[in-house]
């Protein structure tokens, strides 16, 4: 199973990447921004779950989410957390026509890998 992790934020990043590979014992994809994220996303077909930041440098994660949605096919497509530091219920809104659960900064890491394992079963 493969976990892709994007965040600007890099040590973040890089701590909930650890984090996630040593809870989910997975394989975890680290990117930086959201198009980094979304060329993951094209080259590994095999992606189960994307935990994204909202607010990016050249792809945000409504951007990257919608850009998932649109090139992948129903058998494709991962499952998706958003964190964000705005308002869940206004990102959620926007992303309305989506699957995705969101969660607001900070977060706390058992409720995060509450999420995904709900989400993976």
């Amino acid at each position: 199973m493969k976990i892709l992790v994007a965040d600007d934020e890099t040590i973040l990043a890089d701590i909930l990447a650890d984090e996630i590979e040593d809870t989910f014992d997975c394989e975890v994809l680290t990117a930086y921004d959201g198009q980094q994220a979304y060329d993951f996303f094209k080259s590994n077909s095999d992606i189960a779950l994307i935990v994204t930041d909202y607010k990016m440098p050249r792809m945000t994660g409504a951007e990257l989410i919608d850009a998932i949605h649109k090139n992948s096919s129903i058998d494709n497509k991962p499952e998706i957390i958003l964190i964000t530091a705005f308002e869940p219920g206004d990102i959620a809104a926007t992303l309305k026509n989506h699957s995705i659960e969101v969660m607001k900064k900070p977060f706390d890491y058992d409720h995060l890998f509450v999420a995904m394992k709900n989400l993976l079963t």
